[in-house]
C-alpha cells in the first residue's frame, strides 16, 4: 500500500464529508528481538505495529479517530468516528490545525 496516496484519499474524502480542516498522522514501528544462549540463537521475534489517526475541524469542533487497519474500508470508519467525536463535544476548545511555515531548515 502506498501510504501517501492513502492519506491523500482520506483527506479528500474528509473534506467532502464536511471537515473544514483535517490532518493525518501515520506511524509504523518494526522491531527484531534476538536472544542468545552460549553463542547460539535461543529465540527471536519480529513485530510490526502502528496506525493512522485523523484529526479535523467539523462544525467548529475538533474530532479525532484512530485505526491500526489501513484499507479502503477504514476510510469511512475514520471519517464517521471523527465526526461523531466532534459532534459530542460540549464546548469549543479553540483548537486549530497548524498551517505550516513558509520556510523549513535543511538538515543533513
Amino acid at each position: 500500500m502506498n501510504i501517501a496516496k492513502y492519506q491523500e484519499k482520506l483527506l479528500d474524502q474528509a473534506h467532502e464529508a464536511g471537515f473544514i480542516e483535517a490532518e493525518v498522522y501515520y506511524e509504523q514501528n518494526k522491531s527484531i528481538k534476538c536472544m542468545l544462549y552460549k553463542g547460539e540463537i535461543d529465540s527471536y521475534e519480529t513485530s510490526e505495529d502502528g496506525g493512522l489517526s485523523l484529526r479535523g475541524l467539523y462544525n467548529g469542533k475538533m474530532g479525532y479517530s484512530y485505526t491500526e487497519k489501513l484499507d479502503d474500508d477504514s476510510i469511512p470508519f475514520l471519517i464517521n468516528s471523527a465526526k461523531a467525536n466532534a459532534i459530542i463535544l460540549d464546548e469549543d476548545e479553540g483548537i486549530a490545525i497548524y498551517d505550516g511555515s513558509s520556510e523549513y531548515p535543511s538538515y543533513d
